[in-house]
């Protein structure tokens, strides 16, 4: 499911003719547009959403003995690839300094 979804948005973002590893830029002076089924936006910088999905799908993959040496591998490879949206996400996180 995790990859499908990858797969959808990062094909549709291909097809814009735009890099997989970049963020998009904001057109100033624009108005955002609403997201999709009259959902609230995710907040980039201070979101917690992409935390949230990953940490259940790997619990998921934790509780089946069968499929953890590959979930964990592929949510790595998630986590890792700075042109997945969850790598590019990291670029609009407000890191704070310890």
């Amino acid at each position: 499911m995790l990859f499908h979804m990858i797969k959808l948005h990062d094909s549709e973002r291909r097809l814009s003719g735009r890099p997989t590893d970049s963020g998009l830029p904001r057109v100033k002076g624009k108005d955002l547009d609403d997201i999709g089924l009259g959902m609230t936006p995710y907040h980039l910088p201070y979101g917690v959403l992409d935390r949230h999905l990953l940490a259940r799908l790997w619990r998921y993959g934790e509780q089946d003995p069968v499929l953890q040496p590959l979930a964990v591998r592929m949510l790595r490879m998630v986590m890792e690839d700075p042109r997945s949206i969850f790598g590019r996400i990291q670029r609009y996180k407000a890191h704070h300094k310890s």
